[in-house]
């Protein structure tokens, strides 16, 4: 059996590549974020600010998630504390 993908369109707006210079990345650091990153950058030529919300994670080294989005590209990778 084939699958079928489909495509829900969700915004009332869609970028096109060209149109705005810089992206804001909800980024984790993780596989999917950071294949998006290069994503991003690809298909719509523009800069990425990396941002990442600290929630008391735990295990996690937000230091090197910034360094990872950096590593791929991102313009600037920002860390927000908003544990309390």
């Amino acid at each position: 059996m084939e699958s079928k993908i489909t495509y829900q369109k969700i915004a009332s707006h869609e970028a096109k590549k060209g149109t705005f210079d810089k992206c804001v990345l909800l980024y984790s650091g993780g596989l999917d974020t950071s294949i998006m990153l290069k994503w991003i950058q690809e298909a719509y030529a523009c800069s990425i600010v990396a941002l990442t919300v600290d929630v008391g994670q735990l295990h996690e080294d937000l230091e090197a998630v910034k360094a990872k989005a950096i590593r791929l590209g991102a313009e600037e990778a920002v860390v927000i504390d908003a544990r309390e």
